[in-house]
Protein backbone atom coordinates (compact mmCIF):
# COMPACT_ATOMS: atom_id res chain seq x y z
CA UNK A 1 0.00 0.00 0.00
CA UNK A 2 1.58 2.91 -0.73
CA UNK A 3 1.14 6.46 0.82
CA UNK A 4 2.63 9.60 -0.50
CA UNK A 5 3.08 12.88 1.43
CA UNK A 6 4.37 13.61 4.51
CA UNK A 7 7.68 11.50 5.22
CA UNK A 8 7.74 7.83 3.40
CA UNK A 9 6.54 4.86 5.41
CA UNK A 10 9.91 3.02 6.39
CA UNK A 11 9.03 -0.64 5.09
CA UNK A 12 12.06 -2.69 4.27
CA UNK A 13 11.74 -6.12 3.48
CA UNK A 14 13.99 -9.22 2.52
CA UNK A 15 13.43 -12.63 3.31
CA UNK A 16 17.07 -13.34 4.85
CA UNK A 17 16.23 -10.37 7.36
CA UNK A 18 15.44 -11.15 10.66
CA UNK A 19 13.23 -10.33 12.83
CA UNK A 20 14.76 -7.00 13.88
CA UNK A 21 15.98 -6.13 10.51
CA UNK A 22 12.40 -6.93 9.20
CA UNK A 23 9.72 -4.00 8.14
CA UNK A 24 9.48 -1.49 10.69
CA UNK A 25 8.33 1.76 11.51
CA UNK A 26 8.92 5.15 13.45
CA UNK A 27 7.14 6.00 16.33
CA UNK A 28 5.56 9.03 14.18
CA UNK A 29 4.43 6.47 11.95
CA UNK A 30 2.78 4.07 13.83
CA UNK A 31 0.57 6.97 15.33
CA UNK A 32 -0.40 7.95 12.00
CA UNK A 33 -1.16 4.54 11.39
CA UNK A 34 -2.99 3.68 14.71
CA UNK A 35 -5.33 7.52 14.73
CA UNK A 36 -3.45 8.20 18.11
CA UNK A 37 -0.30 10.36 19.34
CA UNK A 38 3.06 9.32 19.64
CA UNK A 39 2.59 10.52 23.07
CA UNK A 40 -0.59 8.25 23.98
CA UNK A 41 1.56 5.25 22.27
CA UNK A 42 4.05 5.95 24.88
CA UNK A 43 1.61 5.77 27.78
CA UNK A 44 0.42 2.81 26.35
CA UNK A 45 3.44 1.22 26.52
CA UNK A 46 4.31 2.49 30.35
CA UNK A 47 1.30 2.01 31.75
CA UNK A 48 -0.15 -2.06 30.60
CA UNK A 49 2.87 -2.76 28.35
CA UNK A 50 1.06 -3.48 25.27
CA UNK A 51 3.97 -3.57 22.90
CA UNK A 52 7.67 -3.52 23.29
CA UNK A 53 9.39 -2.01 20.07
CA UNK A 54 12.53 -2.57 19.52
CA UNK A 55 15.00 0.65 19.88
CA UNK A 56 17.72 1.65 17.43
CA UNK A 57 21.51 2.33 18.66
CA UNK A 58 20.24 5.94 18.87
CA UNK A 59 17.31 5.03 21.41
CA UNK A 60 14.72 5.36 18.75
CA UNK A 61 11.13 3.17 18.89
CA UNK A 62 10.96 0.94 15.94
CA UNK A 63 7.19 -1.03 15.40
CA UNK A 64 7.23 -3.78 13.60
CA UNK A 65 3.33 -4.00 11.13
CA UNK A 66 2.27 -6.75 13.85
CA UNK A 67 2.85 -4.06 16.71
CA UNK A 68 1.04 -1.76 14.60
CA UNK A 69 -2.15 -4.02 14.37
CA UNK A 70 -1.97 -4.89 18.28
CA UNK A 71 -2.13 -1.06 18.74
CA UNK A 72 -4.96 -0.78 16.17
CA UNK A 73 -6.97 -3.38 18.41
CA UNK A 74 -5.66 -1.69 21.47
CA UNK A 75 -7.14 1.73 20.28
CA UNK A 76 -10.58 0.38 19.53
CA UNK A 77 -11.17 -1.31 22.48
CA UNK A 78 -10.48 1.88 24.17
CA UNK A 79 -12.31 3.53 22.17
CA UNK A 80 -15.59 0.86 22.41
CA UNK A 81 -15.31 0.58 26.29
CA UNK A 82 -14.66 4.38 27.02
CA UNK A 83 -11.84 3.34 29.67
CA UNK A 84 -8.24 2.12 29.65
CA UNK A 85 -7.21 -0.33 27.08
CA UNK A 86 -6.99 -4.04 26.86
CA UNK A 87 -4.26 -5.67 25.86
CA UNK A 88 -6.55 -8.63 24.03
CA UNK A 89 -8.01 -6.18 21.55
CA UNK A 90 -11.60 -8.13 21.51
CA UNK A 91 -14.97 -6.51 21.00
CA UNK A 92 -17.58 -6.52 23.65
CA UNK A 93 -20.62 -8.43 22.31
CA UNK A 94 -23.84 -7.67 21.88
CA UNK A 95 -27.19 -8.55 23.81
CA UNK A 96 -27.23 -11.48 21.25
CA UNK A 97 -23.79 -12.80 22.09
CA UNK A 98 -21.82 -11.76 18.77
CA UNK A 99 -19.11 -9.19 18.68
CA UNK A 100 -19.71 -5.83 18.01
CA UNK A 101 -18.29 -3.58 15.35
CA UNK A 102 -16.30 -0.67 16.08
CA UNK A 103 -18.52 2.42 15.03
CA UNK A 104 -16.51 4.30 12.26
CA UNK A 105 -13.21 3.21 13.55
CA UNK A 106 -12.61 0.34 10.11
CA UNK A 107 -13.35 2.47 7.88
CA UNK A 108 -11.45 5.29 8.84
CA UNK A 109 -8.45 3.55 9.61
CA UNK A 110 -8.88 2.48 5.93
CA UNK A 111 -8.77 5.73 4.37
CA UNK A 112 -6.11 7.09 6.59
CA UNK A 113 -3.70 3.97 4.16
CA UNK A 114 -5.11 6.28 0.88
CA UNK A 115 -2.95 8.72 -0.74
CA UNK A 116 -6.24 10.47 -2.20
CA UNK A 117 -7.58 13.61 0.10
CA UNK A 118 -10.77 12.68 1.48
CA UNK A 119 -12.90 14.84 2.95
CA UNK A 120 -17.10 14.92 4.32
CA UNK A 121 -18.49 18.20 4.69
CA UNK A 122 -21.66 19.34 6.17
CA UNK A 123 -23.17 22.48 4.34
CA UNK A 124 -19.27 23.82 3.25
CA UNK A 125 -17.77 22.97 6.36
CA UNK A 126 -15.23 19.70 6.71
CA UNK A 127 -17.42 17.38 9.18
CA UNK A 128 -14.48 14.93 8.64
CA UNK A 129 -11.26 14.03 6.98
CA UNK A 130 -8.43 11.62 6.31
CA UNK A 131 -4.73 11.86 7.14
CA UNK A 132 -3.96 12.39 3.92
CA UNK A 133 -5.52 16.18 4.23
CA UNK A 134 -3.48 16.85 7.92
CA UNK A 135 -0.34 16.08 6.07
CA UNK A 136 -1.07 18.07 2.90
CA UNK A 137 -2.30 21.29 5.17
CA UNK A 138 -0.08 20.29 7.92
CA UNK A 139 -2.99 21.11 10.45
CA UNK A 140 -4.20 18.77 12.84
CA UNK A 141 -7.09 16.68 12.04
CA UNK A 142 -8.97 17.92 14.93
CA UNK A 143 -8.30 21.34 13.97
CA UNK A 144 -9.58 20.50 10.35
CA UNK A 145 -12.85 19.96 12.06
CA UNK A 146 -15.40 22.96 12.02
CA UNK A 147 -13.00 24.91 9.55
CA UNK A 148 -14.44 26.08 6.24
CA UNK A 149 -13.87 23.98 2.89
CA UNK A 150 -13.34 27.61 1.43
CA UNK A 151 -10.39 28.06 3.33
CA UNK A 152 -8.38 25.63 2.58
CA UNK A 153 -8.84 26.13 -1.58
CA UNK A 154 -7.03 29.07 -3.49
CA UNK A 155 -9.30 32.64 -3.62
CA UNK A 156 -10.00 32.14 -7.89
CA UNK A 157 -11.26 28.46 -7.21
CA UNK A 158 -13.60 29.70 -4.13
CA UNK A 159 -16.49 30.44 -6.81
CA UNK A 160 -16.37 27.05 -7.98
CA UNK A 161 -15.74 25.66 -4.38
CA UNK A 162 -19.08 27.36 -3.43
CA UNK A 163 -20.90 25.82 -6.65
CA UNK A 164 -19.96 22.38 -5.24
CA UNK A 165 -21.08 22.52 -1.93
CA UNK A 166 -24.42 24.05 -2.91
CA UNK A 167 -28.26 22.89 -2.08
CA UNK A 168 -29.34 20.30 -3.31
CA UNK A 169 -25.52 18.45 -3.75
CA UNK A 170 -24.63 16.95 -6.90
CA UNK A 171 -22.72 14.18 -8.42
CA UNK A 172 -19.49 15.58 -9.89
CA UNK A 173 -16.99 14.02 -11.17
CA UNK A 174 -13.38 16.19 -12.18
CA UNK A 175 -13.91 18.63 -10.19
CA UNK A 176 -10.91 20.96 -10.26
CA UNK A 177 -9.86 22.76 -7.25
CA UNK A 178 -6.86 24.20 -6.20
CA UNK A 179 -5.76 23.62 -3.01
CA UNK A 180 -3.55 25.44 -0.33
CA UNK A 181 -1.16 22.88 0.68
CA UNK A 182 1.61 23.93 2.92
CA UNK A 183 4.17 23.47 0.50
CA UNK A 184 2.34 25.63 -2.32
CA UNK A 185 -0.39 25.41 -4.16
CA UNK A 186 -1.63 21.69 -5.58
CA UNK A 187 -4.31 21.30 -8.31
CA UNK A 188 -6.72 18.48 -7.29
CA UNK A 189 -9.37 16.99 -9.28
CA UNK A 190 -12.90 15.98 -6.66
CA UNK A 191 -15.44 13.45 -7.36
CA UNK A 192 -18.01 14.35 -5.15
CA UNK A 193 -21.06 12.53 -3.75
CA UNK A 194 -23.55 13.65 -2.08
CA UNK A 195 -25.15 11.30 0.93
CA UNK A 196 -27.55 11.72 4.19
CA UNK A 197 -26.99 10.79 7.62
CA UNK A 198 -29.40 11.02 10.53
CA UNK A 199 -31.26 13.95 8.10
CA UNK A 200 -28.20 15.75 7.19
CA UNK A 201 -27.26 16.40 3.72
CA UNK A 202 -23.35 15.65 3.45
CA UNK A 203 -21.08 15.62 0.38
CA UNK A 204 -17.89 13.36 0.17
CA UNK A 205 -15.18 14.48 -1.40
CA UNK A 206 -12.05 12.77 -2.94
CA UNK A 207 -9.35 14.42 -4.51
CA UNK A 208 -6.45 13.38 -6.65
CA UNK A 209 -3.52 15.49 -7.78
CA UNK A 210 -3.47 16.25 -11.22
Amino acid sequence: MGISGGPALAWRRGEEHDAEEGADFSIGEAATLVGVSPHTIRAWERRYQVVQPRRTPSRQRRYTADEVEVLRRVRRGAAMQGGAPTTTGRRPARADGSAAEPEGSLWRSVADLVPELILVLDEGSILKSNVALARLTVTLRERLRGQRFLDIVEPFDRAKAVIACLSPLRRRRGWELHVRAAKGIVRYSFDCEPLWENERELLVMVGRPT
